[in-house]
């Protein structure tokens, strides 16, 4: 990354949630989701080796707090070779329930446009349907939410409070999210929990009005 003032590589980033960089990664259909965490050289130069479950054109998204200037997230795009995904989607036509590795989620919440508002996540197992209420925290949050508009140039990375009421709530299998939608159509989220030393990625459909 380069400072667009001085030209010069930005090697200062203040660490958001156990990282310096989250790096989302969705195919241009938004039914794929990746959540990674490169690595920077001295130099200023990030580098992750990844590995896409399909090709086509992906959006990159660098989630970064440079040093003293606040949270930020960069966008662009590249071109994979492949085949576009096919098969089941990451995330589901609607808001549920979605299924992952026995970890069966909803989520609910009113989606109006420029205002802030809470979506509340529910959890059970996938086999008993009782409330999922042993997650676990993942990189310093009980949970983790990024929400995608259609169009792809707009994106969320949204965490619940950690306070007594929300650690509470998570012995009921109830994670609460607050986000605002900047603009009407259609978002894909998806939301990250950590359960039974594993990561469960369960993908949303939501409609901004």
């Amino acid at each position: 990354m380069v400072d667009t003032q001085t030209g010069k590589p930005v090697t200062g980033f203040d660490e958001a949630h156990t990282q310096r960089f989250h790096l989302l990664l969705a195919s241009r259909d938004l039914t794929r989701f990746l959540h990674e965490h490169p690595t920077m050289a001295k130099d200023g130069t990030w580098t992750y080796r990844a590995t896409f479950p399909a090709g086509g054109d992906w959006w990159v998204y660098g989630d970064v707090a440079p040093t003293g200037k606040g949270s930020r997230i960069l966008v662009a795009k590249i071109s994979v070779h492949g085949s576009p995904p096919s098969g089941k989607s990451m995330a589901a036509p609607n808001r549920g329930p979605f299924t992952q590795s026995g970890l069966t989620g909803r989520i609910e919440g009113t989606v109006p446009v420029g205002e802030m508002t809470t979506l509340r996540v529910r959890l059970t197992d996938a086999k008993t349907g009782k409330p999922a209420g042993n997650t676990q925290p993942y990189l310093g949050a009980t949970g983790h939410l990024m929400i995608i508009h259609e169009d792809g140039s707009t994106v969320v990375h949204s965490h619940p409070k950690e306070d007594a009421a929300q650690r509470a709530l998570v012995k009921k299998g109830e994670i609460l999210f607050t986000a605002r939608f900047p603009k009407p159509g259609r978002y894909t989220a998806y939301a990250q929990f950590k359960r039974a030393g594993a990561i469960k990625t369960l993908g949303f459909t939501l409609e901004a009005k």
